[in-house]
């Protein structure tokens, strides 16, 4: 893992899917931006379709900020990929004619944009489109219980996803519902991106200790017990309302009434 380029890849203006994609790249490559994950395996990390993760590679080779250096047809092996750094920290160039918005990393208060004129070997493409919209989310697995946070759009859940991309499922949880009790208390006073990074990377040093969790976490539960108590509710009903169940209180009644009334009845 490149922490190094997973944050400059955090600082780019992608959307999510290429953002994702990108990232698991990061994720598994060395600073010198080298890695060499199969299509398939690419695909199960970001919860993308194989088909879709190898149009997303294609725009993101295309853009400069991917290439193939090894086994480029694939086949008995996985395709070598180098993370062009250079490029990935100027972000890729823009070609003139593209109505679409760039693709450029953010700029930040105080910092100065490096000049693209006289760029030696970079090739002039166009700016990644996103192609399809992102799938619904299957967090690892379907393990993570995203439900919490309706304020979030399914593009933004596949951006809290991602960073939490080597964490053990009970942690991923927990930030996540971190993230979802901050935002239903109103305790951000900024942008949930940038805060949920820094509690990320507190969690990656062992120094994160949950607050805002614990409410969802308790209405969760909360919410859990409802659930069993109207399943053991419905299944309850359901058994009484069998023709044996009917038979069994209507002749349950008739010895009720016979005790009351006599045996004449």
């Amino acid at each position: 893992m490149s922490i190094r380029l997973m944050n400059q890849a955090w600082e780019l203006s992608l959307p999510p899917t290429p953002k994702l994609v990108l990232l698991a790249l990061c994720d598994w490559s060395n600073d010198q931006g080298i890695c060499f994950p199969a299509v398939k395996t690419i695909a199960t990390k970001t919860s993308i379709t194989d088909r879709h993760c190898q149009r997303i590679l294609s725009k993101l080779i295309a853009s400069g900020l991917v290439s193939v250096i090894g086994n480029h047809n694939g086949g008995g092996g996985s395709r070598r990929y180098q993370i062009n750094v250079a490029t990935l920290a100027a972000g890729p160039p823009k070609e003139g004619g593209d109505k679409l918005s760039p693709v450029t990393p953010r700029s930040h208060a105080g910092a100065t944009n490096a000049s693209r004129r006289g760029d030696a070997g970079v090739t002039r493409t166009k700016s990644i489109r996103q192609m399809e919209p992102p799938r619904e989310i299957a967090s690892s697995d379907q393990h993570l219980d995203l439900s919490l946070m309706p304020q979030l759009t399914d593009a933004e859940k596949v951006v809290v996803v991602s960073q939490l991309i080597g964490l053990e499922t009970p942690v991923q949880q927990q930030l996540v519902d971190e993230l979802a009790g901050a935002i239903r208390s109103g305790a951000l006073k900024g942008p949930w991106p940038s805060w949920f990074r820094a509690v990320v990377k507190n969690a990656r040093n062992a120094s994160f200790s949950p607050n805002h969790a614990i409410k969802i976490q308790a209405e969760r539960s909360r919410r859990r017990r409802e659930s069993e108590e109207a399943a053991e509710n419905r299944e309850r009903r359901n058994r009484s309302e069998t023709p044996e169940s009917r038979a069994k209180a209507l002749q349950a009644l008739k010895k009720a009434r016979s005790a009351l009334f006599g045996s004449a009845e």
